[in-house]
């Protein structure tokens, strides 16, 4: 998964997009510059990618999390977008999850579809936990927490 944040993003707005980086296994953050979102997406179909997020903001905090999945010739914005009221994270942010990720609770196989298929690592280290529920999102592995109030 490539992430990214809206053009000209505030501060939170790019911490949020590091945090989701440092708990997605195989995930890469990329600053958006003055790049148009095809040009992030061609990025992301470079690179054999099947994903990329956008985190979007308003009034200068992320205010939702999109995704759109890179088809080969195409790209498709997918729903719903997550609506972001707050996030906390915690631990180390150079930290990459690698290995399985286990998706649970009330609202899963929606964020399942979203966040698609993770490549299977040959390291079994930070597995990565992730629980949706109906008011926020938690991803953990061993070395770091991200809390997404939605």
């Amino acid at each position: 998964m490539l992430i990214t944040t809206s053009k000209s993003p505030a501060s939170a707005s790019v911490a949020l997009a590091r945090a989701l980086s440092s708990v997605l296994p195989c995930s890469k953050y990329i600053g958006r510059g003055k790049r148009s979102l095809s040009r992030i997406i061609s990025l992301a179909r470079g690179e054999g990618r099947e994903r990329v997020c956008e985190v979007c903001q308003e009034q200068g905090k992320p205010s939702c999390i999109s995704f759109i999945a890179v088809l080969p010739s195409s790209a498709s914005r997918l729903s719903p977008k997550l609506q972001v009221s707050s996030f906390n994270f915690s631990g180390d942010k150079k930290a990459k999850p690698i290995g399985e990720v286990k998706i649970s609770g009330a609202n899963s196989r929606a964020l399942t579809e979203l966040l698609g298929e993770f490549p299977e690592a040959d390291c079994e280290e930070l597995p990565v936990k992730v629980t949706a529920g109906k008011s926020k999102l938690s991803f953990a592995s061993r070395k770091a927490k991200l809390v997404i109030g939605v």
